[in-house]
């Protein structure tokens, strides 16, 4: 019976890739508290992290696995590579949007909440072809190039 409710919270780990819209010191937090649920010491919570690593935090890890072998360096580390950020100003939303680019192992899915979100918070009156301009601005050029032709009206209908 205990095994089964470890296995739930092992599978209920939500899965971080290092992308804007994400935040870092709630992942953390969630992972560090269903790890110390099943009993994991740090070395243990050290070595099964990775598992719950996805895209750039994925590439982050690899890079960096060697270096930090204690896990409050390692949360300490991550947690600095991966800022949350926190955008105020229409200015600075702008600049978000125009720099968002699709990543090479990003999905097209987190690609385009990434965008909304963005878009939400520079300008809640853009239009449904802004929008979809922005979109197509980021997104990985194998993708647009299939999408060549095609006559989308809303933005929901890329997702």
């Amino acid at each position: 019976m205990e095994e089964q409710q470890y296995g739930k919270i092992i599978d209920s780990i939500p899965i971080f890739s290092g992308q804007p819209i994400e935040n870092i010191t709630e992942w953390l937090d969630i992972v560090s508290l269903k790890f110390d649920i099943i009993g994991y010491d740090s070395r243990q919570k050290r070595r099964f992290l990775p598992q719950y690593l996805a895209g750039n935090a994925l590439k982050w890890h690899l890079t960096h696995r060697e270096d930090l072998l204690s896990w409050d360096d390692y949360t300490n580390a991550i947690a600095d590579a991966f800022p949350q950020i926190v955008t105020t100003s229409r200015d600075m939303n702008l600049q978000l949007l125009k720099d968002r680019k699709q990543g090479d192992n990003e999905s097209f899915t987190e690609y385009y909440a990434s965008i909304i979100d963005l878009y939400r918070k520079h300008d809640t009156d853009m239009t449904d072809l802004q929008i979809i301009d922005w979109l197509k601005a980021g997104m990985k050029i194998t993708l647009y190039e299939r999408l060549q032709g095609e006559d989308f009206i809303t933005p929901q209908t890329f997702a």
